[in-house]
């Protein structure tokens, strides 16, 4: 497996384009999971507003990959209310590219559990991207910092990929983020914590790469 960590769905940006385009091609298929949502936001019964073709964020979803030469008809959003664990299981490892999106990394999870998708994920062999909440969760254990969704700091359950490091999304030097990172490379056994910027990502492909404004800290 090889994994993109980045914060927003840019990557195909120019900051980023050179460094992302061996990962993504044009013959690609893509799956992308949007399970992050609030609960009082997407409902079954609005889903297609926010993820169907015309839906709200299916532009923005979708144009990384559409940048990339990846066509509409090699890209599936798929609805959780809906899916079918075993079905959506299959196509997961059969898709060259997972996409996981922000919003809220721990309803993430718990909506992964619940379909039974922890260990396809874990297994899986291609290209796993992430934004934000789908960066997080790539790691074993991450925290959250306290912000506009999360009144206090945690340290929370992702999928049993990444150990050697922790992240701080959405990085812009404030205190309390400052406090979240001294806490993890004080409280945890974790040396490194890369720091990701907006306009900032990591490759893990073998080694670490970090691309745009990324800052390292390190117990």
């Amino acid at each position: 497996m090889r994994q993109l960590l980045f914060n927003l769905y840019n990557f195909h940006e120019d900051w980023a384009y050179q460094h992302v385009a061996p990962y993504i091609t044009p013959n690609m298929t893509v799956t992308i999971l949007p399970f992050s949502f609030a609960a009082n936001q997407i409902t079954a019964d609005n889903w297609q507003q926010f993820y169907g073709e015309q839906g709200h964020y299916y532009d923005d979803l979708t144009a990384p990959f559409k940048a990339f030469g990846i066509p509409n008809s090699a890209i599936s959003l798929i609805n959780y209310f809906t899916a079918d664990p075993d079905s959506l299981s299959s196509q997961l490892l059969n898709s060259d590219i997972i996409f996981l999106t922000g919003g809220l990394p721990d309803k993430t999870m718990d909506r992964l559990k619940k379909l039974a998708l922890k260990e396809t994920l874990e297994q899986f062999s291609g290209l796993l991207i992430g934004s934000s909440a789908g960066a997080m969760i790539q790691l074993k254990n991450y925290h959250i910092t306290p912000d506009a969704d999360y009144d206090s700091f945690s340290y929370q359950e992702g999928l049993d990929l990444i150990t050697e490091f922790a992240i701080e999304v959405h990085f812009e030097n404030s205190a309390v983020q400052q406090a979240s990172i001294q806490r993890v490379l004080t409280e945890t056994t974790i040396p490194l914590l890369y720091a990701i910027e907006d306009q900032g990502g990591l490759i893990v492909d073998q080694k670490v790469t970090a691309i745009g404004s990324v800052q390292l800290f390190q117990r």
